[in-house]
C-alpha cells in the first residue's frame, strides 16, 4: 500500500508540520536587580557569550569574559563599560559566583580536567554548549547521543558541577529581544499565549485521511519533499501514528454532547510522526514548512516506484514560482 496525499491547507489536503519545545530564559535589565548583583564568569566570549554577557552587564551584574587570548576581548570590555572585564578561563571561574559555559563542545572535556574541582564548588554552572557535527565532528555528536544527550554528557565531563542547560535552542540574535522587563506586558491580555518555544531538533508530522493508515506500521520507509527545499527528497521512517485528534474531544459545558456537531464536519485527519534519516538530520527544516509525503508500507511494492517518481518530479516543480512579484 502506498499512502500519500498532496499537501495543501486551502483545499483540505494534508500538510507537513515541524514542531518542538525548547528552553527560554529571561534576564533583568539595568536598574531592576532585586538582590545583590551576582558576579558572573563567562567561559567563552563568542557571539552567544558576548550577547548574554552584555545583557548581564545591563542588568547590573559584573561579568568577566574569558578566552585563551583575553587581550582580544579589549574592545568588547570597553564597549560594555566598567562592569565588564577580561581574563583567562581560570580567572573567570574564580571570579564568578555563577559560571556560564559557552564554548565549542569539544572544549568541555579539557575544561573539566583542568578546572573540575573549581566548577564543582560553584552554586550554578550554566551549560550553553551544544555538540554540532559540522564544527565538533560527527563522531563526537554520536558519542554524546549514545550517552543520552548533551545534558548527561556534560554532567560526566564536569563531574560534581550543579549544571543547568539553558539558551541551547535560541539564536544569539534573539536573546536581547526576549529579555523582558519586570512590570511590562508579556501578552496582550491575561492568560493569552505569550511565546512559542521551538526545539533545535524538531519533529516532522504528516496528516492523513482516516482510511489511509490501516496498513501503516512503525518502521515503514518514508520520503517527503518540502517546498522550502526544492529538488530535495528527505528520507526517514515512521515513528508512530497519533491515534487522537480534536474531533474526539468534548469540552466541559452546561450542554449535553450532540452528535450533530461531529456529523456536520468533515472527518478529521490523524498525525503520523516521522523519524528523519541520519543523512538528512543536518538539513534545516523550517517550522511550519509544507510539502508532499509518501509512506511505503509492506504491500503493493510495484506501486512504490511510481510514487517515488511522482514525488521527485513534484519536488523539482517547487522551483517554479508561478506568479509575478
Amino acid at each position: 500500500m502506498d499512502v500519500e496525499k498532496e499537501s495543501d491547507m486551502v483545499d483540505r489536503r494534508h500538510f507537513l508540520k515541524l514542531a518542538g519545545v525548547g528552553v527560554v530564559a529571561f534576564v533583568r535589565p539595568a536598574g531592576t536587580v532585586a538582590q545583590s548583583p551576582l558576579k558572573i564568569g563567562s567561559v567563552g566570549a563568542g557571539r552567544m557569550g558576548s550577547a548574554l554577557g552584555g545583557l548581564f552587564v545591563k542588568a547590573g551584574h559584573p561579568v568577566m569574559f574569558s578566552s585563551r587570548h583575553p587581550e582580544n576581548l579589549r574592545d568588547l570590555v570597553q564597549r560594555l563599560g566598567p562592569l565588564a572585564q577580561a581574563g583567562t578561563v581560570e580567572q573567570a571561574i574564580a571570579f564568578g559566583d555563577v559560571v556560564v559555559m559557552v564554548v565549542p563542545y569539544t572544549a568541555l572535556e579539557e575544561i573539566g580536567r583542568a578546572h573540575g574541582p573549581a566548577l564543582a564548588a560553584k552554586p550554578l554552572v550554566l551549560d550553553i554548549c551544544n555538540p554540532i557535527a559540522r564544527r565538533d565532528g560527527a563522531e563526537l555528536v554520536k558519542r554524546v547521543e549514545e550517552q543520552g544527550g548533551a545534558g548527561l554528557a556534560s554532567a560526566k565531563l564536569l563531574p560534581g558541577s550543579r549544571i543547568v542547560r539553558a539558551f541551547n535552542a535560541i539564536s544569539y540574535l534573539r536573546v536581547a529581544s526576549i529579555a523582558h522587563r519586570p512590570g511590562g506586558f508579556v501578552g496582550q491580555v491575561a492568560a493569552s499565549h505569550v511565546m512559542t518555544l521551538v526545539e533545535a531538533d524538531g519533529q516532522v508530522v504528516a496528516f492523513y485521511n482516516q482510511n489511509e493508515l490501516h496498513q501503516v506500521q512503525p518502521g515503514n520507509e518514508v520520503e517527503f519533499a518540502l517546498k522550502t527545499l526544492p529538488g530535495r527528497i528527505i528520507k526517514g521512517k515512521v515513528d508512530s501514528v497519533v491515534w487522537a485528534q480534536g474531533q474526539g474531544q468534548f469540552l466541559p459545558s452546561g450542554n449535553l454532547p450532540s452528535s450533530l456537531a461531529v456529523q456536520n464536519q468533515p472527518p478529521g485527519k490523524f498525525a503520523v510522526k516521522f523519524d528523519v534519516a541520519e543523512r538528512d538530520r543536518q538539513l534545516f527544516l523550517a517550522a511550519g514548512a509544507a510539502g508532499d509525503a509518501a509512506i511505503y508500507t509492506d504491500g503493493l511494492h510495484a506501486i512504490h516506484i511510481i510514487r517515488k517518481v511522482i514525488l521527485r518530479v513534484g519536488s523539482y516543480l517547487n522551483y517554479l514560482i508561478l506568479k509575478l512579484h
